[in-house]
């Protein structure tokens, strides 16, 4: 996230917009490319499904596409992403390819229990494959490394 202005409303619809369009266009690319094709295949098709589904109920009952569908897939991922710009905002311009400099770590956060340890930030760009509920224990292990590293916590 560092190409974006952090104080910027345009720089956080230009994030959003390309968040959207990568979910949708880039990740059966990146799949394929990768030579996930059962993943690229299955991407296409949930993203058809759900498209169609949206089109189907909007004719039929434009309100209540609204009330569960539309409503939420708007501000459901711009939600989504407004936190994880916020999660970004402190980079560090000297050091923007750190994974201890490129976000913050919010661990006496009480939303923690609720978001997967979503504010285990720095350990997730560390390891993206950690299960959430080992979060906590890996930062314990390495909290020298993160104070040699000088991560914001």
């Amino acid at each position: 996230t560092p190409p974006y202005q952090r104080d910027s409303p345009l720089g956080f619809l230009h994030y959003l917009t390309n968040f959207m369009l990568h979910t949708i266009l880039y990740l059966p690319f990146y799949a394929a490319k990768k030579r996930r094709f059962a993943v690229a295949l299955g991407s296409v098709c949930c993203t058809l499904v759900y498209l169609t589904v949206c089109q189907t109920l909007f004719s039929a009952h434009p309100v209540v596409f609204f009330v569960s569908l539309g409503l939420s897939s708007a501000m459901g991922p711009a939600l989504l992403m407004f936190g994880n710009f916020g999660q970004h905002m402190f980079i560090d311009k000297a050091k923007p390819d750190s994974n201890y400099s490129l976000t913050i770590n919010l661990i006496a956060a009480p939303f923690n229990m609720t978001t997967f340890n979503d504010g285990y930030h720095i350990v997730h760009h560390l390891n993206s494959v950690l299960h959430w509920s080992e979060m906590p224990l890996h930062f314990i292990r390495n909290l020298d490394r993160y104070e040699e590293e000088g991560a914001l916590v």
